[in-house]
């Protein structure tokens, strides 16, 4: 079983538990990769917004008044899940990567040390910033 069903779906949005058509219609998700379509998804309207705003807000307090033990047996089990579909999250997260190093013509070493320098503080920062004009000039 995917972790996420394309299908079953399709053209619709998740909302307070539930697949539901989302009022503003749907429209294609497009891998900015290949151009080739992903999903389809639903457009959420302003209705849509607000059902998902108080959703969410009853979902905090019911989540804030859980014990300690149930909100970790959730958390247990989306780590689980994480690790069941590790291979199709590595997949969908290589898809963004790809487009990442077509759009800034970089190889996947280069992106590496960009990103390594990036969460190196402040002087990795002032590195970067000079690597990666060094790296995607023309």
């Amino acid at each position: 079983m995917a972790l996420y069903d394309r299908h079953g779906s399709a053209d619709r949005l998740f909302l307070d538990g539930e697949w539901i058509k989302g009022g503003g219609g749907s429209r294609d998700v497009v891998n900015p990769s290949d151009g080739g379509t992903l999903a389809s998804t639903g457009i959420a309207d302003t209705e849509d917004v607000d059902r998902a705003v108080q959703a969410g807000r009853a979902a905090q307090l019911s989540w804030a008044e859980a014990p300690f033990d149930d909100r970790a047996k959730v958390l247990r089990k989306a780590g689980q899940l994480l690790e069941e579909n590790a291979a199709e999250c590595a997949d969908w997260l290589m898809r963004d990567f790809e487009e990442i190093l077509k759009e800034h013509n970089l190889s996947p070493a280069q992106y590496n040390v960009l990103r390594i320098l990036r969460t190196a503080g402040p002087v990795g920062m002032a590195c970067h910033e000079i690597g990666e004009r060094m790296i995607t000039r023309d």
